[in-house]
């Protein structure tokens, strides 16, 4: 008998929607395990690799930021565009700095 949505049987079966399998779950558990105490160690690396290559260090803040910030999607039906902000909350001299640095960088590429 063919899958037919709705089925009495198959409600309520399976995985919930929007949870991770198995495999995906062990995967991310690994990783955090991995990088737990070496966020030092990757912060310093990415300062290393802003100072060598400016442009391969913006491509990972790039890459990196994907998994921190959320893609906006058009929900509208009026096909306007979406305006996006992102609002950065300084809290030291220090990441001011870096954050010039890469506005810096950014406009070099415009």
């Amino acid at each position: 008998m063919p899958f037919q949505k709705g089925h009495k049987l198959a409600v309520g079966r399976g995985r919930p929607r929007g949870s991770s399998n198995k495999t995906t779950r062990e995967a991310k558990d690994l990783l955090n395990k991995i990088l737990a105490g070496r966020v030092k160690q990757v912060g310093a690396a990415l300062d290393e690799l802003y100072e060598k290559d400016k442009h391969k260090w913006l491509i990972i803040i790039k890459d990196l930021l994907s998994y921190t910030v959320p893609k906006k999607k058009d929900v509208t039906s009026d096909d306007k565009p979406i305006q996006s902000d992102i609002n950065i909350i300084v809290e030291s001299d220090e990441q001011r700095d870096k954050l010039s640095r890469i506005d810096e960088v950014i406009n070099s590429y415009n």
